[in-house]
């Protein structure tokens, strides 16, 4: 009977997801090295109460007027602390009690052939439970998106954030924060709600 038991189990299980809230968001950005080759970079920002992000994600590209589709296992790089917190407090990146945030920065050359609608994704099931605008958010997914025209601009380069979105306000503190970014190739930016 225990068996049989214990077999249910496991094969119930099996149906269900799982998930280990931690992931809080993210950004795949890319420049150009040189012909058809391009450093991206995918950096994943982490609630330090969850489990640890992993070194080994696995970026996907896709181009569809290519017949393109080829996953892309990029190289960890390093872990920073970007916890922003007020003074004499202890993030739980350092076994305090304050919410800390680290982020992981993973960074490979990847060469793309010339097509004008290169996708390029990086997702994970695993959404901090924090986040106040969505609901249930340790059920989401996080999925990150970047695109590439790499035939009109061939050696054209992402824009970059100046600052690191992980703001934390402190009471009675003036605080601005700028969620800005600039485009080395001088593109116009602009911004739209997904």
């Amino acid at each position: 009977m225990k068996k049989i038991i214990i077999l249910i189990s496991i094969i119930l299980l099996g149906f269900t997801n799982s998930f280990a809230s931690h992931l809080m968001g993210g950004d795949i950005t890319y420049t150009h090295v040189s012909g058809n080759d391009y450093e991206v970079t995918l950096i994943i920002y982490r609630d330090c109460y969850g489990i640890p992000v992993g070194t080994s994600p696995t970026v996907t590209f896709q181009s569809a007027s290519c017949g393109q589709n080829f996953n892309f296992s990029i190289p960890f790089i390093q872990i920073n602390n970007v916890s922003q917190v007020c003074a004499g407090q202890t993030t739980t990146c350092n076994g305090g009690s304050v919410p800390g945030t680290e982020q992981y920065v993973f960074r490979g050359i990847v060469t793309l052939t010339p097509c004008s609608d290169w996708i390029m994704h990086w997702n994970n099931g695993t959404r901090n439970a924090n986040i106040s605008n969505l609901v249930n958010p340790s059920s989401e997914y996080l999925f990150i998106k970047n695109t590439l025209n790499n035939i009109i601009g061939a050696d054209d380069n992402s824009p970059q954030y100046f600052n690191i979105p992980t703001p934390y306000l402190c009471a009675n503190q003036l605080a601005i924060y700028s969620h800005a970014a600039s485009d080395a190739d001088g593109d116009s930016l602009y911004y739209t709600f997904n």
